[in-house]
């Protein structure tokens, strides 16, 4: 039996990984760091492009610091220096929509985010781990 082009296209992108249509994903995470008295804990929230999913991806991109990765993304914040643009500002519509803008452009939104993902991603190094949870799902042109 010969499978049509067109089948073959809709397999190969019902089959692609979700992470990989969107342009990038905000994580909620536990980080633990140190050893003995010279540890903690902090909860930050990372922003990554699809093509970085990975711990590396984790560890080299901005930390949304206006955030705590256990309060949840319902007031307004940043995105530091993602993909060559200096500042993200987002600003969620409800508790399933952050709306994205171009901090100083020309007030057009410019992509949108949604709950999704669900991947886990847990990432030890030798003093510290990260252990994330992909919580947003952002489709824009950013990281494209």
């Amino acid at each position: 039996m010969k499978l049509s082009s067109p089948f073959l296209a809709l397999l190969t992108i019902v089959a692609f990984p979700l992470h990989t249509l969107a342009d990038f994903h905000i994580f909620n995470c536990d980080h633990c760091y140190g050893v003995g008295d010279q540890s903690g804990c902090d909860a930050p929230v990372i922003a990554v492009p699809s093509n970085q999913y990975s711990c590396s991806g984790l560890r080299n991109n901005p930390v949304i610091y206006d955030l705590d990765g256990h309060g949840g993304e319902n007031s307004d914040f940043s995105i530091p220096n993602l993909c060559g643009v200096a500042q993200i500002n987002a600003y969620p519509r409800s508790s399933s929509l952050i709306e994205l803008y171009i901090n100083n452009g020309n007030g057009q939104v410019v992509g949108s985010c949604y709950p999704g993902g669900h991947g886990k991603l847990t990432c030890p190094a030798a003093f510290d781990q990260l252990a994330c949870s992909d919580d947003w799902v952002c489709y824009t042109y950013i990281c494209s």
